[in-house]
């Protein structure tokens, strides 16, 4: 009866995030099956994801805070991924949260988004040499410190609060909530943007998410300019159907 139960839920949610959120024709697309990822303070072995609460968060570093680093979540071989859900199933407080460094938050029509800042140029030139990591094991010194810059912004946004930045986001865990964001850009290559983590979390703590990969379906494109083609014409409905067109740039939702 639990099993049963269980499926019955997954369906509820598979179809409100599919049909309700996203807009998609479930004649034409496959139900996506979730990922189930469980992150602790130990991973593989080694203690990874552990910070203490003796130590103030002002002097963490990039190691403390993004233990795993970054990356898009076309990697490994999945260039065909639009969207991403993450479906958070516990709460976190003070770390723990999803970090886009390089996510614009919502702007006023006055402001300007600049494409040619540091962070942005860094992962732009990781993508460029295949690198979907920022401490990809194969990576050259100069790839590495590129990935330093990209993660810069995340620190920015955990410990200084007065000083606005151009960019960074974090997305805390809350239950049942769940956090959007889109891997492909215009030309259907990585979004630079995109570029996410998970942070540290406190001894003890853990963090259960359910995540959803979205691609766009093999066969509805034959050239990367086509695949970015259809991505924006997914963006642009989905944009449209919950009022938010004129918010194009952010591309982050939770």
């Amino acid at each position: 009866a639990n099993q049963e139960e269980g499926a019955l839920l997954l369906r509820r949610v598979q179809e409100q995030l599919h049909m309700d959120l996203l807009g998609l024709d479930e004649k034409d697309d496959e139900m996506v099956l979730p990922r189930y990822i469980f992150y602790t303070e130990w991973e593989d072995g080694i203690q990874r994801y552990e910070s203490s609460k003796s130590k103030d968060t002002k002097d963490y570093t990039l190691e403390d805070l993004l233990p795993g680093g970054l990356h898009v979540d076309t990697n490994n071989s999945k260039f065909f991924r639009h969207w991403t859900i993450l479906l958070y199933l516990d709460s976190c407080d003070t770390l723990g949260a999803t970090s886009f460094p390089l996510a614009v938050p919502e702007l006023d029509d006055s402001e300007i988004i600049d494409d040619d800042d540091e962070q942005l140029m860094a992962a732009t030139k990781l993508l460029a040499n295949g690198v979907q990591h920022t401490r990809f094991i194969d990576a050259t010194e100069e790839e590495l410190e590129f990935g330093r810059i990209v993660e810069g912004p995340s620190l920015h946004s955990l410990t200084d609060h007065d000083t606005p930045a151009p960019s960074g986001i974090r997305v805390s865990p809350k239950h049942g909530h769940y956090c959007l964001f889109s891997n492909l850009n215009e030309n259907g290559y990585p979004n630079p943007r995109s570029f996410h983590g998970s942070e540290a979390l406190y001894h003890g703590e853990s963090k259960d998410v359910l995540t959803f990969f979205y691609e766009i379906p093999v066969g509805t494109f034959t050239s990367r300019d086509e695949l970015g083609q259809r991505a924006m014409e997914r963006e642009e409905m989905f944009l449209r159907k919950h009022g938010l067109l004129k918010s194009a740039s952010s591309k982050v939702t939770s």
